[in-house]
């Protein structure tokens, strides 16, 4: 696959035009100059003008790894993980003044697996997620597509802190563990504390539902959580 996606358009021949701000008078004239029917955004993380929502014909579709009204934002993934959240999947959404809080045009239920990582984790999804939007594009073309409102209620959450990759010791080891093989690679340490012991934990490898596991080895260590332990990595 090319780096980036004016790369892989110049390779489909489809023409291409990058910009910074999407509110500027420039993009938006090029939008009204191309009479766009639809856009499709994928993770939008900024409020996009009213005015600019209202150039392409049907409005702006978003790809949102989660089932909403669950999980707005834009870190999603990330706060599912840290719920214990055993299930996922992607929405498209139609994109209106609110952050993912348009009507919703469809939605795809994901399972991961166990120790998968967060980069595996947003591939699957922007897998699902692009197929779900194409089924979306060939309804709206046949003029079958159906707009539903977002339940009310739901969540939302903002960017994560580094406070938010403290371990709770009350998690289930699963839980605990699927956690910090999928954020690993965010590079912030995890913070565990028990019978007044303190580790900073770089990364998972396995866990069980036992509360004696054998020695961990150099560099590694056997957190211990409700009804297990987890077997980690130490921060050097």
């Amino acid at each position: 696959m090319p780096a980036s996606v004016p790369a892989l358009a110049f390779q489909s021949g489809i023409p291409s035009y990058e910009c910074g701000e999407i509110g500027h008078p420039e993009v938006t004239d090029w939008l009204v100059e191309m009479s766009v029917d639809v856009v499709c955004v994928a993770c939008w993380n900024r409020v996009i003008p009213a005015s600019v929502l209202d150039i392409p014909r049907h409005g702006f579709l978003n790809v949102h790894p989660s089932i909403l009204p669950a999980y707005r934002g834009p870190y999603p993934l990330f706060w599912q993980y840290r719920a214990g959240e055993t299930a996922t999947g992607v929405s498209v959404h139609w994109m209106d003044a609110g952050l993912d809080t348009g009507d919703i045009a469809g939605q795809r239920e994901i399972q991961f697996e166990d120790g998968i990582r967060g980069a595996e984790a947003e591939a699957l999804c922007a897998l699902t997620g692009g197929a779900l939007l194409a089924e979306v594009l060939v309804k709206l073309e046949n003029g079958e597509l159906l707009r539903t409102s977002q339940p009310e209620g739901g969540s939302y959450f903002s960017v994560p802190s580094k406070d938010d990759f403290t371990l709770d010791a009350d998690w289930h080891p699963r839980r605990a563990f699927n956690f910090m093989r999928a954020n690993a690679e965010w590079g912030v340490p995890f913070r565990h504390e028990s019978e007044d012991t303190v580790h900073w934990l770089a990364d998972a490898l396995a866990w069980r539902e036992e509360a004696t596991p054998e020695a961990a080895g150099e560099g590694r260590v056997w957190a211990p959580f409700r009804g297990g332990a987890v077997l980690a990595v130490e921060c050097p």
